[in-house]
């Protein structure tokens, strides 16, 4: 088994949003036009809530308003409402989209950038991902436009299946496709990282049922379709000396514990070995920008195509777990 990984960065036009305050003149307030960027899946430029602050220029909070999607004038690609506050030039807007609550207990710019969101459940981006962004200091003219890019927290981490070298006789049916050691939180701004085994779900974000359904359909030249998965920031780091092939990138020790990784899970047939009813095998492999790397970045596109050759049996523990296979 050979998993092949790439990452692109989602910012400027491939991903992420941006925000824009017109008319930024003091006492008049602001008219906030969202624009979301083009993407394969609508679902990731779902904007369901908004905690929206106004920092004065050294970094104290003026005003702060929460606001729903039946806050928002959505007609598509555009989504406006209007916030009255008075600011100074020198001021900021920070905004924090999908958190799914009420911001409280933030009353200057630093303690919102140390602020972390936490997730209840491993896969609670249903109402849009987690995405902040904060602008440049404001100046008080009329018919002045501010932005503020958005920047999803969340990595995301495409799989598909290369099947084209696989025997004829060997059937590999994905049941379900998971990431392992998923943060539980991120900070809001900078750089996160899971801390310690507390701090991840050991099965993180999953995909099953009619979802998996595209790992299993051959699109041409004996490759899948693509399942997304989707994780919060989780930089961990060059763990390895050099980069190592996939069967040998691994962490061991307490880096095992809060290394985000996938794991699809598998029914197996061939004419040697098949698994039985309610038996699996699982594929591991630890996604990153290289072959020592274990960084899990935030507004991120890790490319993940899995090759599976022969009897798709040829990985080596721990990416491979065929300790359920029984012989015919």
């Amino acid at each position: 088994m050979i998993a092949a990984v790439s990452a692109v960065s989602l910012g400027g036009c491939s991903g992420g949003y941006d925000l824009q305050e017109y008319d930024a003149v003091p006492g008049e307030g602001l008219e906030m036009v969202m624009v979301t960027k083009a993407s394969a899946s609508g679902e990731e430029n779902v904007i369901d809530n908004l905690n929206v602050f106004v920092f004065s220029a050294d970094g104290f909070l003026e005003r702060f308003i929460y606001m729903t999607s039946r806050n928002l004038e959505n007609d598509g690609d555009t989504v406006r409402t209007w916030i009255p506050c008075i600011f100074g030039s020198g001021s900021r807007i920070a905004v924090c989209a999908n958190f799914g609550y009420r911001l409280s207990g933030i009353n200057t710019l630093d303690e919102l950038a140390g602020y972390r969101l936490h997730l209840a459940y491993p896969d609670e981006f249903s109402r849009g991902l987690p995405s902040s962004g904060i602008s440049a200091s404001l100046v008080c003219e009329k018919d002045r436009k501010v932005i503020v890019p958005l920047e999803r927290m969340t990595a995301k981490i495409p799989v598909r299946i290369d099947r084209s070298l696989l025997d004829n006789d060997v059937k590999i049916r994905i049941v379900s496709a998971r990431a392992g050691n998923a943060p539980r939180s991120a900070t809001v701004f900078g750089e996160s990282a899971a801390r310690y085994a507390g701090d991840v779900f050991e099965k993180g974000y999953a995909i099953s049922g009619a979802g998996i359904d595209c790992l299993n359909r051959d699109t041409g030249l004996g490759t899948s379709g693509t399942a997304d998965l989707y994780v919060l920031e989780n930089l961990q780091g060059n763990l390895l000396e050099e980069d190592a092939p996939e069967k040998e990138k691994y962490p061991e020790g307490i880096d095992a514990e809060v290394c985000t990784y996938i794991e699809l899970k598998a029914e197996y047939s061939s004419p040697d070995y098949h698994t039985p009813a309610g038996k699996y095998i699982f594929y591991r492999f630890y996604p990153g920008a290289s072959g020592r790397s274990f960084d899990i970045r935030r507004n991120t596109v890790y490319d993940c195509t899995v090759s599976l050759s022969g009897d798709g049996l040829d990985g080596n523990l721990p990416l491979l777990d065929s300790s359920s296979l029984e012989e015919r």
